[in-house]
């Protein structure tokens, strides 16, 4: 007898740009995961780059605060921070005092929208993958308003697999968890932030584990056109990935990473048997993304010795980006979500790691011994000529522990049922 389900209006609040390949898999496969536990569900965005997310999805529309202070001058920032933090101080004391509509004391059509959408919500969810932590302090009130607004307008709330930490902060670990006591279910996806979730003191039935919804990814038929761009099938040389970024400033790591890198690949990848492609996941609408100017820089440099490509300076979505990740002989990331797109697929991979999260991936499906720390980079070399010399069996590795950690989305799923679905 064939299951019978509840048509149940979802609503992902905290979406941002397909332009970030990492971004779009975390939409792709959140609504995918969704769609599992509930057939039936409407899922609707609110993004901050709505204009490129509804290429691929109908209903999206702005955040409850935009795009925050993005690309403003100095007086409009202060003027939208202040003004904001108006807004969200009204909106607390009304919660405990009136309780009148939201809406009307809103002060932008953003705010009145998105109240709008998360009324008409049975599930509100946060897929934003990383955000509470202190390094964000400056955005983390916003969107933990957000959380904890749309719990107070009496919705179910729940935080899909992201990163918890570095909270190291008092206040900033006591507003997370005021914000968040209510809410129906946390999901850690590494150790180090479910062990942050206990620290700060959730309920054992509000939380749980599991590995990151960017495993979930498929490839799709219509991507396969790619393949015969920049894998051609007489040809006997392997193709490396590289994807390179540019670190945010709070990263701390050598000024010359890049030459180190590229020093490091020359020193094991033999150029007639390899050719190298690469594969930036960052990109802007008009011009150049600060990671797709660092790759750019690494195939100036690369060519002089190997065979290179550069994919085009164009939004790649992730079904397109994976199918380009499943042909490679190995891959180099300094990018959390293409290394797990990578690793769907049992592609070897030596992840660059600047953040825990990276880290905390890896050591979940078994590959802890092809992490290269930033701050030691002179690793690298040695885990090539490893990956070199076992190829196939890092693959079935890989693809075993993935199988593996898979099945703690099938847990969250039967978790996450009675939320979606009652």
């Amino acid at each position: 007898m064939t299951e019978e389900f509840k048509e149940k209006n979802v609503l992902i609040l905290d979406a941002f740009s397909s332009i970030h390949v990492g971004n779009g898999v975390l939409i792709d496969n959140s609504i995918k995961l969704i769609k599992e536990i509930n057939p039936d569900a409407k899922v609707n965005l609110l993004s901050m780059d709505p204009e490129t997310n509804r290429v691929k999805y109908p209903d999206v529309d702005y955040p409850m605060f935009g795009i925050f202070w993005r690309n403003k001058g100095f007086l409009q920032k202060l003027t939208w921070i202040v003004s904001n933090f108006i807004f969200v101080f009204l909106q607390i004391v009304n919660q405990y005092t009136l309780r009148i509509s939201p809406k009307k004391l809103s002060f932008s059509s953003y705010q009145k929208r998105a109240f709008d959408k998360i009324e008409k919500a049975d599930v509100c969810v946060s897929i934003i993958g990383e955000a509470i932590n202190d390094n964000f302090y400056q955005a983390l009130y916003f969107w933990l308003f957000n959380y904890w607004i749309t719990i107070r307008m009496g919705k179910r709330f729940v935080l899909f697999p992201q990163s918890i930490g570095p909270l190291e902060n008092s206040f900033n670990k006591f507003i997370v968890y005021r914000t968040l006591k209510n809410a129906s279910l946390l999901i850690a996806r590494d150790q180090n932030s479910f062990n942050k979730l206990v620290e700060l003191g959730f309920e054992e039935s509000q939380i749980a584990y599991s590995v990151d919804v960017g495993l979930l990814q498929e490839i799709e038929p219509s991507s396969q056109y790619l393949i015969n761009d920049y894998f051609e099938s007489n040809d006997s040389k392997k193709v490396i990935g590289l994807t390179l970024s540019k670190f945010p400033g709070e990263i701390e790591g050598p000024q010359n990473y890049l030459d180190i890198i590229i020093q490091e690949i020359r020193k094991e990848v033999d150029p007639t048997g390899y050719k190298i492609l690469l594969m930036p996941s960052n990109y802007v609408k008009n011009g150049e993304s600060a990671d797709y100017q660092v790759c750019f820089h690494a195939y100036t440099q690369l060519k002089q010795t190997h065979e290179v490509s550069i994919l085009p300076n164009r939004t790649f979505f992730p079904n397109e980006y994976t199918t380009l990740l499943s042909q490679l002989h190995f891959f180099i990331s300094t990018r959390m979500h293409v290394t797990i797109l990578a690793c769907s697929q049992a592609i070897p991979t030596i992840a660059i790691s600047s953040q825990f999260k990276i880290k905390g991936f890896m050591e979940n499906i078994g590959q802890g011994n092809f992490i290269v720390e930033l701050d030691n980079l002179l690793k690298l070399s040695d885990k090539i000529k490893i990956v070199l010399h076992d190829r196939d069996s890092i693959s079935v590795s890989i693809k075993d522990n993935v199988s593996k950690q898979k099945k703690t989305l099938i847990e969250i799923q039967k978790l996450l049922k009675p939320v979606f679905c009652d």
